[in-house]
């Protein structure tokens, strides 16, 4: 397989995997542009050194660059997934310092008038759950209908590492209405799309856009509302870093309003407690 048919197998695999029609292009756009980058090796310490060069001669401000990198480690890793590669050249590299910008919540008025718009509980229950719990639309797609215990109030999201995340009333609510007219089986996928196939990450991104192009809210937006809620209600940095998954606190804190201060305030109670 030359490199240029690895390419291809690749973008074929992540189309299997439900990524959507965009998230290809911008991946077919960056690996062109290593296919571009110079003569194409034949062997796997070529392909390496090809993507390692490709990497270093990149011209580009940091997000472009870290982007850049995300497409090369992951084409790299299905290189070592089908054997065509050792081992990754980029796993030790490091992204590229970018300042984080916060990220704004929802305002109440917002997510009530996108909640109106829809009509099939399945849709309301996966809107409800991202906006409540702050899971990652990867895995809220992920779960199984036996990971949401809606009497006892919370879902076991299974991502690494298992953490439980507590459902207020109101989703508890709209899952079981879901379920209701589901009649669905403990082992199967939680939200599905036409017959008992799982909802993909396309499809999921295809209905959000159906009712939310022109509120001005995107799928990270419910995620930082309801990181909003839980510092609201009283959550402390560690709880809200445990409820998105972060695995680093400075993750966490872009969905504070005042980071810095929260920060502050965690330094000054260690130091008290020495």
């Amino acid at each position: 397989m030359t490199i240029a048919d690895a390419v291809e197998a690749f973008l074929a695999d992540l189309e299997r995997s439900g990524r959507s029609a965009s998230t290809v292009r911008n991946y077919r756009a960056d690996l062109s542009a290593l296919l571009r980058s110079g003569r194409l090796p034949t062997g796997t310490a070529g392909v390496a050194r090809l993507v390692e060069r490709h990497l270093k001669g990149l011209r580009l401000a940091g997000r472009s660059w870290n982007r850049h990198l995300a497409t090369l480690r992951r084409f790299c890793e299905y290189l070592v997934r089908e054997g065509l590669l050792p081992a990754n050249p980029l796993r030790g590299v490091r992204q590229a310092a970018v300042a984080a910008p916060r990220l704004e919540p929802l305002g109440a008025r917002q997510l009530a008038a996108l909640m109106e718009r829809m009509p099939h509980p399945r849709d309301r229950a996966l809107v409800g759950l991202l906006a409540d719990t702050g899971v990652r639309i990867g895995e809220a797609l992920r779960l199984r209908v036996r990971d949401v215990d809606v009497s006892a109030g919370r879902v076991i999201v299974r991502n690494g590492v298992v953490r439980a995340v507590a459902l207020s009333s109101r989703t508890r609510r709209l899952v079981a209405a879901y379920l209701r007219a589901r009649r669905a089986a403990a082992d199967e996928p939680l939200f599905l799309a036409h017959g008992k196939r799982p909802l993909s990450y396309a499809g999921a991104h295809r209905i959000f856009r159906r009712y939310a192009a022109d509120l001005g809210i995107t799928m990270r937006s419910l995620r930082a509302d309801a990181a909003a809620q839980a510092f609201r209600r009283g959550e402390s940095l560690g709880q809200v870093q445990r409820r998105l998954g972060h695995m680093h606190a400075a993750s966490t804190l872009r969905y504070h309003h005042d980071g810095n201060n929260l920060v502050n305030r965690a330094r000054a109670a260690r130091r008290g407690t020495r």
